[in-house]
C-alpha cells in the first residue's frame, strides 16, 4: 500500500513495515519501525495503523497529535488535519479545524473516511455519505445512494455506488465530476 504527501511518500513493504522516502525537512520520512496494515500521508506528516490496531503519527503537522488510547480501522491524513475510524464505527479528527473539517458528526456507524481541503466525507456500515466542513462549491454535500467508498478533493469529492457506478459532486470546473 502507497501513501503520498506533499513533497514524500510512504509505503508498507511485503514484510508489513514502513518505508517513507522524499524531502525530509518535517521529519516526513522518519517513520516508526514495527508491522503496519495502513498508512496516509498528508501534507507534512503521515499515520499508520500497526497490527494491533494503534495508530502511529510522524512528521511535523497539525494533525500529528492523535488521540491516545484508541484503535482505529481507518485513517487518513490531511493538510494540518487527520481523521479516523475507530473498531467502534466512531470518526474522530484532529488537527486544523479553520471550516469545521474536525466537527465530527456523533454517530458509531462508520467504516471509512476522506479528508479533503477544508471537508470531510464518510461512508457509513449502511452505505450513506455524510460530509462536513467547508462547502462553499458544494463539495460537502454528496448526492443519496448507497457508496462503497468516498474521496475528497479540494472543492468537489467523489464516490463510488455499490454496483461500481462513479459519482461526483462539488465544483465542475475542468470537468472534475465527468465520471467515465
Amino acid at each position: 500500500q502507497l501513501a503520498s504527501g506533499g513533497d514524500f511518500n510512504c509505503g508498507i513493504l511485503t514484510d508489513s513495515s514502513l518505508f517513507c522516502w522524499g524531502a525530509n525537512y518535517k521529519g516526513q520520512i522518519e517513520y516508526p519501525e514495527g508491522s503496519f496494515k495502513f498508512v496516509s500521508s498528508g501534507h507534512r506528516h503521515s499515520c499508520a495503523i500497526d497490527m494491533s490496531d494503534q495508530l502511529d503519527c510522524w512528521g511535523n503537522g497539525d494533525g500529528v497529535l492523535a488521540p491516545s488510547g484508541e484503535l482505529f480501522q481507518h485513517i487518513d491524513a490531511a493538510n494540518g488535519y487527520t481523521c479516523g475510524v475507530t473498531l467502534d464505527g466512531r470518526a474522530l479528527c484532529w488537527g486544523v479545524n479553520q471550516f469545521g473539517q474536525t466537527d465530527v458528526p456523533e454517530r458509531s456507524d462508520f467504516v471509512k473516511i476522506d479528508c479533503g481541503a477544508g471537508h470531510t466525507c464518510a461512508v457509513t456500515d449502511n452505505g450513506e455519505v455524510l460530509c462536513w466542513g467547508r462547502d462553499f462549491l458544494g463539495q460537502a454535500s454528496p448526492p443519496s445512494g448507497n457508496f462503497q467508498t468516498v474521496t475528497c478533493g479540494w472543492g468537489h469529492s467523489c464516490g463510488v455506488l455499490v454496483g461500481g457506478q462513479g459519482v461526483c459532486w462539488g465544483s465542475n470546473s475542468d470537468g472534475k465530476d465527468k465520471v467515465p
